[in-house]
């Protein structure tokens, strides 16, 4: 205690693991501070916890973490090590009581710039003691809820500074709640679905994003599924996402569903247009867009990355291999020059699995080289799509 009472002071960044969490010591230790309501590190700007099991009981351990000029804290219920983590709304976890002790203890901290929870309740998000909030990471609230934030709020403009959102949704229909009720410039939008996108309601949402002033300004989107849906057979038209291309302030742009995504290269040359700042690109990572027919060509893709001087990273599939000589000892393919972008870091991009010469143990080498020759200026990621 003599020890860390003369050093608390000095710790500006905490990180706590699960298993960090689980220990004893680490309770007791903070069991004894909760009951004084000394605040072990006064200065600290940072917290970031892991936690695999956690509840309303254990919250008032925090407490002495909680120090006036805390400015970001982050908190992960789950016990998942995925990419994208889904946040498991049960009794053992985060429930409704948890998430309301969260709300009054963020409530207090006036300094907070930045909220990662897996849920709060509406007196937080009244954000009444969160003026310098600017990015909120959490469960998307019902309709209801963000109705009433906004009939009850003090202010004529609530949520005020904030610029980032990461919502985690169950219910499309609160999302059109939020595109409806928001009225303050967002630069980063963050859809995390449990659900199946279903096209028509997205292609509602994003005429929103157009004609609504607080969403013209967006910067960075993401759309992405749990990995835990199954592939679903809908498929995603250009058609959807093309009032996006109203969007030209647009840097990043992220669709990761399990639904096909077709698109061909006249779509990526009005991306090309409409998005002049465009640095990232990804189309389906995670599960592939699954169009037995691709239109995008790689003369296409070659066209499309030298449009945009400013891209560093672009995933995409399916990319057709039709036009590459795969008969000769090196594929080539017409005329083509390698692409002259210098700015492209890195490229993954997926085929048919039809197209495959599975007979040939030296053909997927081959086609690495060709396309290594193509783009000389990016690390390649090339896989077939079944």
């Amino acid at each position: 205690m003599v020890i860390i009472g003369r050093y608390a002071h000095r710790v500006r960044f905490l990180k706590m693991t699960a298993h960090d969490w689980q220990s004893h010591l680490v309770q007791s230790f903070l069991q004894t501070l909760a009951y004084s309501a000394k605040v072990l590190m006064p200065n600290l700007r940072c917290l970031s916890g892991q936690f695999s099991s956690f509840s309303s009981s254990m919250l008032h351990l925090l407490h002495p973490l909680l120090g006036p000029r805390l400015q970001d804290i982050s908190i992960d219920t789950s016990d998942s090590s995925e990419k994208r983590v889904f946040s498991k709304m049960t009794a053992s976890a985060w429930d409704a009581h948890t998430a309301r002790a969260a709300s009054h203890s963020i409530q207090r901290l006036q300094k907070l710039r930045s909220v990662a929870v897996p849920a709060i309740t509406k007196d937080a998000l009244a954000l009444g003691g969160l003026p310098c909030l600017a990015s909120l990471n959490t469960y998307l609230p019902t309709g209801n809820v963000l109705e009433e934030v906004f009939r009850s709020s003090r202010t004529p403009f609530p949520f005020e500074n904030l610029r980032s959102i990461d919502w985690e949704i169950e219910n499309w229909a609160d999302v059109e709640v939020f595109t409806r009720l928001w009225s303050q410039k967002l630069t980063r939008l963050s859809l995390r679905s449990k659900i199946p996108f279903n096209p028509t309601l997205l292609q509602t949402m994003f005429e929103s994003f157009h004609t609504s002033e607080a969403f013209k300004y967006l910067q960075s989107i993401h759309f992405t599924q749990s990995s835990g849906c199954p592939i679903d057979p809908t498929i995603i038209f250009t058609n959807t996402i093309r009032p996006l291309l109203h969007l030209s302030h647009l840097q990043i742009a992220e669709f990761d569903t399990v639904s096909s995504i077709w698109v061909g290269n006249d779509d990526l040359k009005r991306m090309a247009k409409a998005w002049p700042c465009l640095k990232e690109l990804s189309l389906n990572e995670t599960c592939g867009c699954h169009n037995p027919t691709p239109r995008v060509t790689l003369l296409g893709l070659v066209e499309f990355i030298e449009l945009c001087p400013l891209l560093t990273t672009l995933y995409i599939g399916s990319v057709t291999l039709t036009g590459v000589d795969m008969d000769a000892d090196e594929f080539h393919m017409g005329n083509i020059e390698p692409c002259r972008s210098r700015t492209l870091v890195f490229l993954s991009l997926t085929y048919p699995y039809a197209q495959e010469r599975h007979d040939d143990i030296l053909w997927k080498e081959r086609l690495e080289d060709f396309l290594a020759t193509l783009f000389p200026s990016s690390y390649l990621s090339i896989t077939s799509e079944a």
